[in-house]
């Protein structure tokens, strides 16, 4: 008898960002062969450390766990790499398949990432693929891909536009993934549903019997989208997919906000 299929939905992880999360004990080890620590006392990798350890104890076992792209957050060569504990992204890669080893789940799908964060060739997310697959685990990775089950069809792709200057509101470009998807069915085949990341904000909306959802991320408000004014924010969590043998959607989901570290020069207050 078929059973209810499971599956967590995680994005953005952008390891090897300082706005993202690090493990206790993470060690890395220069090329001189020097070895360091990272810290992670600073209050927002403690948020962050306990929210992922929540979301594994709320998830518990699942069947499969998609992780829709930038895993790692690469080498920022624009900013020179202030914002990363390492520029190596082969260290970011290592890091995050450990993280996402803690979760309880045997199979780990990847989709490909921004090129920005993830590059080319190689390809960020097929690298961690590969580390998982030699810790025993079944992975998967693609540009996008098509996930059928129990007779249920989602397509998962990361990236989404989300340009200010054509949208009126957050759901504006989510339905417009939703109508194209649909205007080009004939091409690609029947679905149910659209998953979508790169936002770093959760959204989901419907059209009849078909959805489009854009997943919550782990990375928290970094200064290059402070520099983008108040319009963009970090929800912070995951989302919980599961597909019964009948055919039904049921979505479990938690997000977080992180109440965001803004200077504040106050001008009629003691010094």
């Amino acid at each position: 008898m078929s059973k209810p299929f499971r599956m967590l939905m995680i994005g953005d992880i952008h390891m090897g960002s300082w706005f993202s999360p690090i493990m206790p004990g993470m060690r890395m080890v220069q090329e001189t062969g020097n070895e360091f620590i990272l810290d992670i006392s600073a209050s927002l990798q403690e948020k962050l450390w306990t929210w992922w350890n929540r979301m594994i104890e709320n998830v518990g076992k699942v069947d499969l766990t998609v992780v829709n792209g930038d895993a790692i957050d690469g080498m920022q060569y624009r900013d020179r790499g202030k914002y990363v504990w390492t520029t190596d992204w082969r260290e970011q890669a290592k890091w995050c398949a450990e993280l996402l080893s803690t979760i309880k789940s045997k199979r780990f799908y990847f989709t490909s990432g921004s090129g920005y964060h993830v590059g080319s060739n190689p390809q960020a997310e097929a690298t961690v693929a590969d580390i998982m697959r030699g810790m025993g685990y079944q992975t998967f990775h693609a540009t996008d891909f098509f996930l059928k089950k129990h007779g249920r069809r989602i397509h998962f792709c990361h990236h989404i536009n989300v340009s200010k200057s054509n949208w009126q509101t957050r759901t504006s470009m989510l339905a417009r993934e939703l109508t194209l998807a649909l205007l080009n069915e004939k091409h690609f085949g029947e679905f149910d549903g659209v998953v979508r990341s790169h936002a770093h904000y959760h959204i989901k909306t419907e059209f009849a019997n078909k959805f489009a959802m854009i997943l919550p991320a782990w990375q928290a408000r970094t200064p290059f989208v402070a520099k983008n004014s108040l319009g963009w924010v970090s929800d912070i969590g995951y989302v919980v997919c599961t597909i019964t043998p009948n055919r039904e959607f049921e979505f479990e989901r938690e997000v977080w906000a992180i109440k965001e570290p803004i200077k504040e020069v106050d001008l009629d207050g003691k010094k």
